[in-house]
């Protein structure tokens, strides 16, 4: 009807409030009879409803207030809805959802002709095995004789001491073979080996530090009579104390420490802000992660006549053979660890899966049969931790234009209850990110928390620091009332510019390459024109884009080492290689194979990459950092080339220096000639390259529901520098990848804990939120960089697993800007401080949403 006359009562009904369902009887009774267009309508119903909800409050669940709010703005978008063209079109756009459009996804990039196989963008040598499921992962072993499976007990509550563990009922369950605890530990009760490092207990003994806290093992000979017996298990407690689970609360516990390492400096702190005209004060958090990765973290231990030999999902492999002959009290030369593959890490397989290949072993010891333990996904999420959350504090002083003359920053991570990741000093080197300011004092600390021990994880404390040097730049332009991108324009630092973690820049890729090439292929200055018109006319969509950089510095001055063996066979001229690093999924197998066909001049189909295991490639380090790949490819390369210089210098003595004798002959002369056609390489630190940075950006364009706080990303540009790519479509996919998985960091994956018990809640995927193939950005156009190169890197290439993630805090940038703009219609324009992640409940709540604005009229 032309007057939206409500004929009869309606039916209004909510659920997600509290456990009950909502039937909003007193709403419907005010709306009947009402025309939808009378003034005023949708405010008053609103209010009435608001008497009617009664949001419960649980920890695990979004705030009563952001719920309450939330089920107003839904009747308000239901009567716009019904509305449509009958009120303005600057109101209509609300009472739909934001429509999303089929994904798209471009992807440029030179092709290096001079090197092939390297530079030609090939896919991945094993993406065939595992796209059809023929590629074996640790849980695809095939069962061997008596093969028994166990199952964690875990700690209920956080901070508490262990008075008993009765395990009696467990032990009687059907199928259960024998109840492990810390007390049948023959060796030291610690999945720790590594020096320099606090230990940390396979099976607590004393006291829980943290919900989850693994006290014992059930083996049976099946996984779900494992878990059943599991349950079982009754732990009694004593002095149970409230946990410790933020920065803050470690804060006012005490239990906050300087990083190992030392403050970073650089000129006079004070000094600069004495010349400051403006000082600018900020603290925001960043939320933690959890890493993950579609293959669980397991292992499986078997005894053998001279040892043990151990599958295991880790990128650490050395560690691993060590810790599993420190908790079984035997020598590391009787235990072999092997690793074919795993199913991604991001840092969790560094140090953390040897607790489940620990407790492995001592069920494997205590039953002389070989023991699986496979986490299901609550027990990875409960049992060990993410990604560090971080605070970040910050004192800025600028000139009157912006201009960045003192920062003073301190960096706090949240390491959980042992200080053994921490990776706030890491970041607080790679704060200065494309940006100069002449004094510099960053301090480095970690918090101790009743939380699962912390770890690396990809980018760690970088992606934080990074995107505390965004927060600044955006706080400069906030208080100066100047536009963001200009004030990261006047502090971009020049070639020759100082900075506090690094040599000096070379050049400024970000600066000169970069910035006015994303200007141009992202057209970024006309889509902030096109989103400044689209907010004007619209009440509750708004738009937001926005420019990020990043600049990485890329460290082989690490303690990172690693060896490896090139074989090349008589019989028919194929290479195997075995190195000691692990393919799990960024690509190392394709670049090292390629690497290999390139220098010995065999096609890229005959070269092969086998399992890492702890004979062939002892000592070797974690595979925990970008640089890895560099280094590996590095040794590969230097051994490649000895062999292919060796054979070279054998076929010059043939007759007619070997014209006419085929690759395969040749080899089979080499061997009866004695000329040995395998070499091991040691990648030693000492000969390593200098160091050098990788640059980046991205254009971020988002659209935000300013009613519910959802969003959607709608576009996002890339391009990466690196260097002369080795492998194009490897390196396209971890530059999208890193993206996906920071957009997640920075706003769906919010970790919850209970605040009495300390236990996680957010420990599977109904409550805890990565990325789906609905949130990525509809439109993701990704390029690496043309015409670059790299003196410093393997074959002048660059590293690219890590990088990429710093673009993602572009889209808390664009959505500042879409919430700044909601907020200036609420009468509230200043600067407000952005936690992340940035979920749709702070959205909204930022937004200032308020039921008396809800009107039909445009006034």
């Amino acid at each position: 009807m032309a007057d939206f006359q409500i004929t009869s009562k309606p039916l209004i009904l909510y659920g997600g409030i509290n456990p009950d369902f909502i039937h909003a009887k007193q709403t419907e009774e005010f709306l009947a009879g009402r025309s939808l267009l009378q003034p005023g309508l949708v405010v008053e119903a609103a209010s009435v409803l608001s008497l009617e909800l009664h949001p419960d409050s649980q920890p695990q669940d979004a705030s009563p207030q952001y719920r309450s709010s939330l089920a107003q703005a839904l009747l308000y978008k239901a009567v716009l809805s019904i509305l449509g063209k009958a009120v303005s079109p600057a109101l209509a756009g609300a009472g739909s959802l934001i429509t999303r459009p089929v994904s798209s996804g471009k992807q440029f990039f030179e092709e290096n002709v001079e090197m092939l196989p390297v530079g030609k963008p090939v896919p991945k040598v094993e993406s065939l095995p595992q796209v059809s499921g023929e590629a074996l992962f640790m849980n695809d072993a095939p069962a061997l004789p008596g093969e028994l499976h166990g199952v964690f007990i875990q700690s209920g509550v956080g901070r508490a001491g262990i008075k008993a563990i009765d395990t009696s009922k467990a032990v009687e369950a059907e199928g259960v073979v024998v109840v492990v605890t810390a007390a049948d530990i023959p060796g030291i009760n610690s999945f720790i080996a590594a020096n320099d490092v606090h230990p940390e207990e396979v099976f607590a003994s004393v006291e829980v530090k943290y919900a989850g806290q693994p006290l014992g093992l059930v083996v049976a000979t099946s996984h779900d009579a494992a878990r059943a017996a599991a349950s079982l298990v009754v732990v009694e407690y004593e002095n149970q104390q409230v946990p410790v689970l933020t920065i803050q609360q470690a804060q006012a516990e005490g239990w906050v420490y300087p990083a190992q390492q030392e403050p970073l400096t650089q000129g006079d702190i004070e000094e600069g802000f004495a010349a400051s005209t403006h000082i600018i004060t900020g603290e925001f958090d960043l939320g933690g992660q959890h890493h993950m990765t579609l293959e669980p973290i397991s292992a499986r231990v078997e005894p053998t006549e001279d040892g043990y030999d151990v599958l295991d999902t880790t990128i650490w492999p050395t560690e691993c053979q060590a810790t599993v002959a420190q908790v079984l009290g035997v020598d590391a030369s009787s235990v072999n660890v092997s690793v074919r593959r795993i199913g991604g890490s991001f840092g969790g397989k560094i140090s953390r899966s040897h607790v489940v290949s620990s407790a492995a072993a001592v069920a494997a010891w205590k039953t002389h049969r070989p023991v699986k333990v496979s986490l299901d996904l609550k027990t990875h999420m409960t049992l060990v931790g993410g990604r560090e959350p971080y605070y970040s504090k910050y004192k800025v002083g600028t000139d009157a234009e912006g201009k960045v003359l003192a920062i003073e920053e301190e960096l706090t991570c949240d390491s959980g209850c042992v200080g053994n990741d921490v990776a706030s000093g890491i970041g607080a080197a790679f704060m200065s990110s494309v940006y100069y300011c002449p004094n510099w004092l960053v301090r480095p600390m970690y918090a101790i928390t009743n939380t699962a021990s912390n770890t690396f994880t990809r980018a760690p404390g970088i992606v934080e620091s990074l995107a505390t040097m965004e927060v600044i730049m955006d706080h400069i332009a906030a208080v100066l009332g100047k536009d963001p991108l200009q004030v990261r324009e006047i502090n971009l630092a020049d070639a020759g510019a100082l900075r506090p973690g690094f040599t000096p820049v070379v050049r400024n890729v970000f600066k000169e390459d970069i910035l006015p090439r994303l200007r141009v292929t992202a057209d970024f200055d006309k889509r902030r024109a096109e989103v400044a018109v689209y907010n004007k006319a619209n009440r509750w969509r708004k738009r937001g884009v926005a420019l990020v950089p990043f600049c990485f510095n890329i460290g082989f001055d690490v303690t990172f080492r690693f060896g490896g063996l090139v074989n090349i066979y008589s019989h028919d001229g194929t290479v195997a290689i075995t190195h000691g690093g692990v393919d799990m999924g960024q690509g190392i197998n394709t670049k090292v194979s390629q690497i290999a066909a390139y220098i010995l001049g065999v096609p890229l189909e005959t070269v092969r990459v086998k399992a890492t295991c702890t004979t062939s490639n002892a000592n070797s380090s974690h595979q925990g950092a970008t640089i890895c790949s560099d280094i590996l490819c590095l040794g590969v390369k230097k051994a490649c080339e000895t062999l292919a210089g060796r054979i070279a210098e054998f076929k010059a003595t043939l007759p007619d220096v070997g014209a006419g004798v085929s690759w395969p002959e040749l080899l089979k002369l080499c061997v009866s000639g004695d000329v040995d056609i395998s070499e091991r390489f040691w990648t030693q630190q000492g000969k390593y390259p200098a160091n050098y940075d990788v640059y980046g950006g991205a254009c971020v364009e988002v659209e935000l529901d300013v009613l519910t706080g959802t969003f959607l990303i709608h576009r996002v540009d890339v391009i990466e520098d690196c260097g002369q790519s080795m492998s194009p479509l490897v390196d396209v996919g971890q530059v999208e990848g890193g993206l996906v998985m920071g957009l997640g960091l920075h706003t769906t994956e919010e970790i919850k804990f209970d605040p009495t018990t300390g236990q996680k809640l957010t420990a599977g995927t109904w409550s805890y939120k990565p990325l789906s193939a609905l949130d990525i950005p509809v439109d993701l156009r990704v390029t690496l960089l043309p015409n670059s190169s790299n003196e410093s890197g393997v074959l002048r290439a660059k590293a690219v697993g890590e990088p990429p993630l710093c673009l993602s805090y572009g889209v808390v940038m664009a959505l500042r800007q879409a919430i700044t703009a909601a907020r200036s219609l609420a009468g509230e324009s200043g600067w407000f401080d952005i936690s992340t992640p940035l979920t749709v409940e702070k959205i909204q709540q930022l937004c200032l949403v308020d039921s008396s604005q809800f009107v039909t009229t445009q006034e």
